[in-house]
């Protein structure tokens, strides 16, 4: 256990703990002791610190427990009810064996009166006061788990963002001044010296760019598709050099294997930028499937005035594999070759395919926030105004309880905004209506 981090954490939650104790302990003289003074607020005090800390530790520990059987994100509900069930059952044995500790075991009182009298006010008030500290607590948990799922959807929003990245690069690569100028000479020189084969690589450029121009709406290709389209990128890249560039290619290929979608283009190309290739010293890249991985291998052969690259391709590979998998692009150079191993994934990853603003899912967030704060705020004020209303009617008169209208009333308040809150209104009516149209197979618009 880290002693220094707990050692922070309470001392942060020290003023906390010290401002909840004092208001709870005042609280308890003006509703329970009827006496106001400093010597009993101090008494109070002294008791109402342990109990703040025993009744926080315990609904804590009770969030922490539903929490790893109803996440909030996936279960609201059932986390709801749980939580409300939850909340009653341990708040109330935890007040009550606090309650028997101090009255009948430290002051001696008669268990006969444990249920009556100001011992059973003491109850019910702290019993309230629990309530509250839960749901504040509960509140504090759902937040996190919301900024949690805010953080998620950035992750999802940069994938999104450097898969454009990439497919702009690949673009950049292919549109590169340099590389046009050498194709359009190796064309022009077929031209004049064989038609046929200038004719297949004018067909050869144009796939290419077509397969690019495919991939812009996609996050991951089949492995065959990348194959293919790398024969054919290897084809075109022959032409131009011809035997000086050597490429081997697997027998077989996964059926259901999945890449990034122009990786094996890009780690292609980038052999052909940094290395020298000629008839008497070629440059053979060797592309294998092993396992889950592809590979793709080249002897070094290093240009003398080579072009210093950004490594933004291979950049781009490597941070699109870490936002959808934890297996990792593994690059080697150990002087004699130089290899990039690519992960193959065997199902496709549940990435966004629609264009979400990360500030949009924050405000929802926030506004979700402010809506269970407006509740647990309305909540709090229920728990602590009614029974004050009570203690006013059965200290004025017992004739005639007039404090169980305002309870009556208020409380229905409380559950309409509990329905309005937690979806069991407009909300509800619109999730049903909207699955009846998918089960029928129809949409929104179609209504319209």
């Amino acid at each position: 256990m880290d002693w220094s981090h707990t050692k922070k954490k309470l001392q942060k939650a020290l003023p906390y703990l010290l401002a909840s104790s004092a208001v709870v302990g005042l609280a308890y003289d003006v509703v329970v002791n009827q006496v106001l003074s400093v010597e009993s607020f101090l008494v109070s005090l002294l008791l109402a610190i342990p109990f703040v800390l025993l009744v926080g530790t315990t609904n804590i520990l009770l969030d922490r427990f539903l929490s790893k059987r109803f996440a909030w994100s996936s279960s609201n509900y059932s986390r709801i009810a749980y939580s409300i069930v939850g909340a009653l059952l341990v708040n109330t044995v935890v007040v009550l064996i606090v309650s028997y500790v101090h009255f009948i075991v430290i002051k001696n009182s008669s268990i006969e009166n444990f249920f009556a009298g100001r011992m059973a006010l003491s109850h019910w008030f702290l019993i309230n006061t629990s309530l509250v500290f839960s749901a504040l607590i509960q509140v504090f948990a759902y937040k996190k788990q919301l900024i949690k799922n805010y953080e998620q959807s950035v992750v999802e929003q940069e994938f999104i963002a450097t898969t454009a990245s990439t497919q702009v690069q690949s673009l950049k690569n292919q549109l590169d001044p340099h590389f046009l100028f050498n194709s359009l000479n190796v064309l022009t020189s077929l031209i004049q010296e064989d038609q046929a084969a200038a004719q297949r690589f004018t067909q050869s450029m144009s796939k290419v760019y077509r397969y690019v121009i495919e991939q812009n709406s996609k996050e991951l290709a089949t492995v065959a598709e990348e194959i293919e389209f790398a024969k054919l990128y290897s084809k075109m890249l022959q032409t131009r050099f011809d035997d000086s560039v050597q490429f081997e290619f697997p027998q077989s290929v996964p059926e259901n294997g999945y890449i990034v979608p122009l990786s094996l283009q890009l780690v292609l190309e980038n052999c052909i930028k940094h290395n020298r290739a000629t008839s008497e010293e070629p440059l053979i890249v060797r592309i294998e499937i092993s396992g889950n991985t592809l590979s793709v291998r080249n002897n070094i052969q290093r240009k003398s005035q080579e072009q210093m690259g950004t490594g933004i391709g291979l950049q781009n590979i490597i941070k699109r594999y870490n936002l959808l998998t934890d297996r990792e692009v593994l690059i080697s150079d150990d002087s004699r070759y130089f290899s990039v191993v690519i992960p193959i994934l065997t199902q496709k990853q549940n990435v966004m395919t629609h264009n979400t603003s990360p500030l949009t899912e924050y405000e929802k967030a926030y506004k979700r926030v402010e809506e269970l704060k407006g509740f647990y705020g309305n909540l709090i004020s229920y728990c602590i105004f009614i029974p004050f209303l009570f203690f006013v009617n059965w200290k004025t008169s017992t004739a005639y309880w007039w404090a169980f209208w305002p309870m009556l009333g208020w409380g229905i308040g409380v559950v309409s905004h509990a329905f309005k809150v937690f979806g069991i209104g407009r909300e509800w009516e619109e999730k049903q209506i909207r699955k009846y149209m998918e089960k029928n197979g129809e949409t929104k618009e179609n209504w319209k």
